[in-house]
């Protein structure tokens, strides 16, 4: 079986949600790494083969973080993750064949997503049926929470776009090129929601994303 590259990026600031992530994840068997970009170093680690970190010395923030993961993951398939999120067990294994060099990308609807600002274990499921994806001609809110593709179907996200707008260059590059994009909207994905995106610390780097978007939007 191929394996799938999950790539998280993180500040830490759900960490409940993660660790769920990061255990989900280790039992899968179609994962075959796990690739955490450490934008806030410490010296909590997991201790696991499957598991991969990338301290940095200074918050990459998420664009940034997404293009090092696939530089570095070694396998051709690969699902980003938020780090607040909880997912199913067998996610990944549901989700494995339809990760194609064919397609574009597969996001989230925002139908599926359900905000939940604290960790409850009862939200934790396990997922015996397949994924039912759908074609997509715009991306909705939440698309990027979890987003996965081959990496024929990843194109290096624009260095000025840091936080926001790195799912909308994936999704209209792709496109573009032809390739349909698509989303998972019967299965529930529960989050906290903008644990770190939100933090008044970003709100000039975001206003600065999109004024860069929009220049890219008008090439």
């Amino acid at each position: 079986m191929c394996k799938v590259s999950a790539i998280i990026p993180t500040l830490w600031k759900a960490k409940n949600f993660i660790n769920h992530l990061v255990h989900v994840l280790i039992s899968d068997e179609s994962v075959g790494e796990i690739i955490i970009i450490d934008n806030d170093p410490t010296d909590f680690f997991y201790d696991n083969e499957k598991v991969i970190t990338l301290k940095q010395k200074e918050n990459l923030y998420v664009n940034p973080s997404w293009n090092l993961g696939i530089e570095e993951c070694i396998y051709d398939r690969f699902i980003f993750f938020n780090d607040d999120i909880i997912i199913p067990y067998n996610f990944v294994s549901k989700l494995h064949d339809s990760i194609t060099e064919e397609i574009g990308l597969i996001g989230l609807d925002e139908r599926s997503i359900i905000k939940d600002k604290k960790f409850d274990d009862e939200r934790i499921s396990i997922l015996n049926r397949d994924i039912q994806l759908k074609p997509t001609i715009s991306r909705n809110w939440g698309f990027g929470m979890i987003m996965a593709g081959h990496v024929k179907s990843y194109h290096k996200i624009p260095e000025n776009l840091r936080i926001w707008y790195g799912d909308d260059f994936l999704f209209k590059t792709n496109d573009r090129l032809g390739k349909t994009n698509y989303v998972i909207d019967d299965i529930p994905i529960f989050t906290k929601a903008s644990a770190t995106s939100d933090l008044e610390d970003f709100n000039e780097i975001k206003n600065i994303d999109t004024l860069m978007y929009d220049t890219f939007n008008t090439d």
